[in-house]
């Protein structure tokens, strides 16, 4: 099922009956986009939306970073004091910009202004990241997080997202 962002190829994600994600090109601008879905038939639909630069979303907690350089897969493990990565979402522009529909080549930063706190307290991100067509945050978790349920909030220019982690 073909899809298009003002005439430029968008490749499609997932697909269920009542929701179509795509990567929107990273040529886009402005502040509305013409979307169109090509069905099999060769009829199409075309939907307006807004663009929206950023849209963060925290993911899971893949592991923790130890000095030694070796990565702890162990997410359960994290503690106050601990270097992080986690997955994240909507991040928005990167340095370099990778093709459309093509993983980049190599690791591309954000270049939007990103923040996090753990515990409601200040945490220090060290990269935010697209890589591998994933978006990464490098982040310590400060001194001082208590243990158990804890949220972790991302902002991306000022727009925040929220999820809750186990410390130990």
């Amino acid at each position: 099922m073909p899809v298009t962002v003002n005439g430029m190829d968008a490749p499609v994600l997932s697909m269920a009956s009542t929701r179509l994600d795509v990567q929107a090109p990273w040529e886009i601008s402005g502040a509305k986009a013409l979307v169109r879905v090509t069905g099999p038939d060769g009829g199409y639909a075309d939907t307006l939306v807004e663009i929206q630069s950023v849209v963060p979303a925290l993911g899971g907690g893949l592991g923790i970073l130890r000095p030694s350089g070796d990565f702890d897969m162990n997410p359960a493990a994290f503690a106050a004091g601990n270097v992080v990565v986690f997955l994240a979402e909507g991040l928005g522009r990167v340095e370099p910009p990778p093709k459309t529909g093509m993983a980049p080549e190599r690791a591309s930063l954000v270049t939007a202004e990103v923040t996090a706190s753990v515990a409601g307290l200040p945490a220090t991100i060290y990269r935010a990241m697209l890589a591998a067509g994933q978006y990464y945050v490098v982040l310590g978790i400060p001194p001082g997080v208590p243990a158990g349920g804890q949220p972790v909030r991302l902002a991306v220019n000022g727009i925040a997202t929220e999820r809750t982690f186990t410390f130990r």
